[in-house]
């Protein structure tokens, strides 16, 4: 689990840390920039859910127990906060962007830089692979 390795926690203490952050909803108070991404509460079992946060504060706003765009749009809908928001930041998963630009229509979408650095550094593997420098 990518949040346990960054953090130096056990997967079952991100778990712990999770499960009581969403049971004790939060109310979204106007976050201006927030971050949407998906993590697997079950290493390999592409069990996702959608976690909303606010970058300012660090606050977890929403846990959406999805990672269908559908669903994620569904749960956001109702919010008055999504006018407000300027910035929002997602991983490079072909569904965000649509729900970015559905939900909050003010909102400038900003890639995070660990998947834009994955992606990145898989390219120059490639490169590096093929000895020349030449992509196959």
């Amino acid at each position: 689990m990518q949040v346990s390795r960054e953090e130096n926690l056990t997967e079952n203490q991100v778990q712990s840390i999770f499960d009581l952050l969403s049971a004790s909803k939060k109310k979204w108070d106007r976050p201006k920039r927030m971050s949407i991404d998906e993590i697997s509460l079950r290493k390999g079992h592409k069990d996702f859910v959608t976690v909303i946060s606010d970058i300012d504060t660090g606050e977890l706003l929403e846990v959406i127990n999805s990672h269908k765009q559908d669903e994620i749009i569904e749960t956001l809908a109702d919010l008055e906060v999504r006018e407000g928001v300027t910035e929002v930041s997602i991983d490079m998963w072909g569904g965000y962007p649509l729900v970015v630009e559905k939900m909050f229509p003010n909102a400038q979408i900003v890639y995070d830089r660990f998947h834009v650095m994955q992606h990145v550094n898989r390219e120059l593997n490639k490169l590096r692979r093929t000895g020349d420098g030449k992509t196959q």
